[in-house]
């Protein structure tokens, strides 16, 4: 079973000062759905290293969730390969949409 089952599209991993992870998912319901499927091998060992560095301060956990309502959000990309957003929703030509950002976030009936 893989998460992508879930709704799971693409993640990136970047190290500026340390691991940062950046998931995007199809859903809130299925990121939760996931999080708590012991099929999954994340749940124990997400539960051994709470139990075990909780409450040392060695490590510290900066978590958000954003739920984004469809056409919501945009990204533009110039000579870049297809990377967060991009790259787990449609990726289409600028002017498709409108030439402005504003045209685009909010087309005109």
């Amino acid at each position: 079973m893989r998460a992508v089952y879930y709704g799971l599209f693409v993640v990136n991993a970047l190290q500026p000062r340390g691991p940062i992870v950046v998931q995007y998912w199809r859903d809130a319901e299925k990121l939760q759905r996931f999080a708590r499927d012991s099929l999954f091998p994340h749940l124990e060992a997400w539960r051994s290293f709470n139990r075990k560095v909780k409450h040392t301060g060695d490590v510290g956990l900066w978590h958000e969730t954003y739920v984004v309502p469809p056409g919501g959000y945009e990204c533009v990309y110039g000579n870049m390969p297809r990377v967060g957003p991009a790259a787990a929703g449609e990726h289409v030509p600028v002017a498709r949409k409108g030439e402005t950002a504003a045209d685009r976030l909010h087309p005109r009936a």
